[in-house]
């Protein structure tokens, strides 16, 4: 969602809030695609026990998520290359932000449940 918030506030400063749909659908299909190939690359490593395959596809597949996501905001926010590589690195700050935020939630959740919570979860698993 903070990426969401972050792409459609842009566009709408930038005046192209009329292409934040082609821009969501665009940038959630290359996700799919990024998760896909990650996933895939997890079953073969698990299955070969060579934990290698999935660092490699894996970093490859973010390279490609990078460039076709800046390839993207390019295109439907109408940046010069150098604006694309500023909005791809401001949607990575705050893709990070939000997952230190929900492991900082999650540590504050266990610890105040006495652990309680995350034997609950492991268990739901």
């Amino acid at each position: 969602g903070a990426e969401l918030f972050l792409l459609v506030s842009v566009a709408q400063r930038r005046e192209v809030g009329w292409k934040i749909s082609p821009l969501i659908i665009t940038a959630n299909w290359v996700k799919c695609i990024y998760l896909s190939i990650a996933s895939l690359a997890t079953v073969v490593a698990s299955i070969t026990g060579i934990l290698a395959i999935e660092g490699v596809v894996g970093m490859m597949a973010l390279s490609l998520l990078l460039y076709l996501r800046w390839g993207i905001v390019r295109e439907t926010m109408e940046f010069s290359p150098r604006g694309a590589v500023a909005m791809i690195g401001g949607l990575m700050v705050v893709y990070i932000g939000a997952a230190v935020l929900a492991t900082i939630l999650l540590a504050v959740l266990v610890v105040a449940t006495g652990g309680e919570a995350f034997e609950a979860i492991a268990n739901s698993v």
